[in-house]
Formats: structure tokens, sequence, C-alpha cells
């Protein structure tokens, strides 16, 4: 449909499979982006309320409110975003600077998510050695809850032999008058 409308208002041979390709992605591009600006223009919104109360020139309200509704929805919260876990940034960027037809955008794209790619991987062993401590943490803190049980309890028995030895000791006072 929207191929049908560029060649209607301009001169252009789609018929050249390079010609429609690019117009396909120019036509993907500018949608996706579009999309993204009326997500980013909900989600800046404080409230459910004053979401639906922005006024979006290019939709009508009808279609503004359908969009609100799909994104309040916990089925589709759950198809863009599994789990409750936020978008992958890097998987973003890489999205937006490489094609595996081209390659990066530019040496520096590469360069960046390079850089982004080794920092997320400190991060990753960071998180594992401050997990790795909290597990240590807790074992150290387990063992000393085990080995003062194991004291309180010994603590009770000895309690009791020395109540027993003393009501032994009574009973044979009473046995002796």
């Amino acid at each position: 449909m929207c191929l049908t409308v560029i060649r209607e208002r301009f001169e252009i041979n789609l018929d050249e499979h390079y010609v429609k390709d690019s117009c396909e992605d120019i036509l993907k591009n500018r949608s996706r982006q579009w999309r993204y600006k009326l997500k980013q223009l909900f989600e800046n919104a404080r409230s459910e309320e004053e979401a639906r109360k922005i006024e979006v020139p290019e939709l009508t309200r009808e279609n503004w409110n359908r969009l609100c509704d799909m994104w309040i929805n916990p089925e589709h919260k759950g198809k863009t975003n599994p789990e409750g876990v936020e978008p992958d940034k890097i998987e973003f960027y890489k999205h937006t600077h490489y094609t595996s037809e081209k390659g990066w955008s530019s040496l520096e794209a590469e360069t960046h998510y390079d850089l982004v790619m080794v920092q997320n991987l400190i991060l990753q062993d960071l998180h594992k050695g401050e997990q790795l401590e909290d597990s240590l943490k807790k074992a150290r803190r387990t063992t000393e809850l085990e080995d003062s049980l194991k004291k309180v309890k010994h603590e009770v028995v000895s309690a009791q032999l020395e109540l027993q030895n003393r009501l032994n000791a009574v009973e044979i006072v009473v046995d002796n008058h």
C-alpha cells in the first residue's frame, strides 16, 4: 500500500529490486522511529490518565487510545518486555548501527559497541562476584547460627541434667525422712 502511494506521488521505478528494497527500508525505519516516539510520549506521562490526554496531531483520539490500551495490556508488555526485563540496550544499539549487508555504520559505532560489550562483561563479572560474596556471607551466618543453636542445645541438656540431679537429691532426702 505504501509503495503504491510512493509510485503515485513520485516518478520512481519500483520494479527495480534495489529501489524497492531501499524504499521499504526507509519506510520501515521511519515507521519504527515514529512508533518509538509515540511510545516515549506514553511512557513519559505520569499516569495512564495523563497519557490518554496527550494530543498527537497525526492520530485520531480513538487511535491514540487504542495504542494506550495496547501498551497498558500486560499481555503486550509480556511480548515486548519478557519477564519485566528491560530491552537490551546493547543489542538495540547494534540493531541501529549495524547490518549484515553493510556492516557497521562507522568505525566509531563499532568501537563504541565493542567498548560497551567489554564494560557489560566486566559488570556481569562484578555482579557475579557480589552474588558469590552474598552467598558466602549467608553461608557464614548460617554456620554461626547452627553453632549457636548447638551451643544452646548443649546448655539446655546440661541444665536438664543438673535439674534431674537436683530432683534426684531431693527425692533421696525425702525418702530418708
